[in-house]
């Protein structure tokens, strides 16, 4: 009997929804995170070696920062270029990308969003996580 294989046209669907997830990039407490103008950076070792096979060019992201008491910015972005640069002698990676949607929102409007809810434990409160 001749084992059934799957259609390679699935496959490819399959793997096209698994890499289309949407990245969560948190910048919470408001840090000065934009290293040479770039939409966010982050540590290399800490931060994105461990999500290097998510965070790539054309991967579509979600960036909440932090603006003032009370605001917060959400800007989706489509990754267009990833670059390392140094500062203070921590190795980091920067982000930049094409700006879909920017919006400035309340904390209780991010928990209410598809996509920034996951930024919030099940107390209200921001994970601390960079990458989610």
């Amino acid at each position: 009997m001749q084992k059934e294989r799957p259609d390679p046209r699935l496959c490819q669907i399959n793997k096209t929804a698994e890499t289309s997830k949407m990245i969560l990039l948190n910048n919470c407490k408001g840090s000065d995170i934009n290293a040479h103008g770039s939409d966010y950076s982050m540590k290399f070792s800490e931060h994105y070696a461990p999500n290097k096979n998510r965070i790539k060019v054309g991967s579509s992201a979600v960036i909440v920062r932090f603006i003032e008491d009370g605001l917060y910015e959400k800007k989706v972005i489509k990754i267009t270029e990833l670059g390392r640069a140094t500062e203070d002698g921590v190795l980091l990676v920067t982000v930049f990308g094409d700006v879909h949607s920017s919006e400035v929102m309340t904390k209780a409007e991010l928990t209410k969003d598809k996509f920034t809810a996951k930024f919030f434990d099940k107390n209200g409160r921001f994970k601390q996580r960079s990458v989610i």
